[in-house]
């Protein structure tokens, strides 16, 4: 098989005629602080596995109260909601750092929109705890916000490493990205539609088979995580290329 067709392949480094190789000599310290923020981005990829486990883990817990009833809402999910504030936190440090990049690349723009999404992700964190102190539950639909527009935040961010890596004549990398940025967006959609549908029908607003939904929850998954390894190894690669 083709290496430029193989998305988990290392990239092929074009040592011709790259523009990084003026910034690395004229904005060293601007280079550091990119290398420096995309070392962040990766440390909360890994770290957001285990937030992510831990989502479900106390989710599996609160879907049935003392009465057998399907109760989502009482799940302690500000217990792992913590773990997801600090990936939030990696990623927001990581972004800001990377908003070094030169202009001439026109991806600054794309850092502050992920910026921006990672803020609202935050925001929807907080927001449940504030209306848990009036009385009011609603962490499913909360936690679904925060999900999605933390997977928007990634989707800019992954249109950022494809436009720097156009920018220093890193094709293989841009092109990994694509994979990455496409099967993410897809999967993302299939998963959280079948996520919320199987709410619905638990909750009894929507006739479906909730079956059906979870197999399709459970494929989505499938491809949401192989998009997550391309996506940190899309981080990695292009570290390594503006570090050379």
């Amino acid at each position: 098989m083709d290496d430029s067709l193989n998305p988990f392949a290392a990239p092929q480094t074009d040592n011709s005629d790259r523009p990084q190789a003026e910034w690395n000599q004229s904005q060293p310290q601007a280079m550091a602080r990119v290398r420096l923020g995309l070392t962040l981005v990766y440390a909360g990829l890994c770290c957001s596995v285990l937030a992510v486990l831990g989502l479900v883990v106390f989710a599996m817990m609160g879907l049935e109260d003392a009465n057998g009833n399907f109760a989502p809402d009482q799940a302690p999910y500000w217990i792992p909601a913590l773990g997801v504030l600090l990936v939030a936190i990696l990623f927001f440090a990581g972004e800001v750092l990377c908003l070094s990049v030169p202009r001439e690349t026109g991806s600054q723009q794309l850092v502050v929109i992920s910026l921006v999404l990672q803020g609202v992700a935050i925001l929807a964190l907080v927001v449940p705890v504030l209306l848990r102190g009036f009385g009011m539950d609603s962490w499913f639909w909360w936690g679904i916000g925060a999900n999605l527009a933390g997977a928007l935040s990634l989707l800019f961010f992954l249109l950022f490493i494809h436009r720097v890596a156009v920018y220093i004549s890193q094709r293989d990398i841009a092109t990994k990205a694509v994979f990455s940025m496409v099967l993410g967006a897809i999967s993302c959609l299939i998963f959280y539609g079948s996520v919320i549908s199987i709410y619905l029908v638990e909750t009894g607003r929507l006739e479906l088979g909730v079956f059906t939904s979870g197999w399709a929850a459970a494929f989505a998954a499938l491809c949401m995580l192989i998009a997550w390894v391309m996506y940190a190894n899309s981080v990695t690669y292009l570290r390594q290329a503006i570090s050379a």
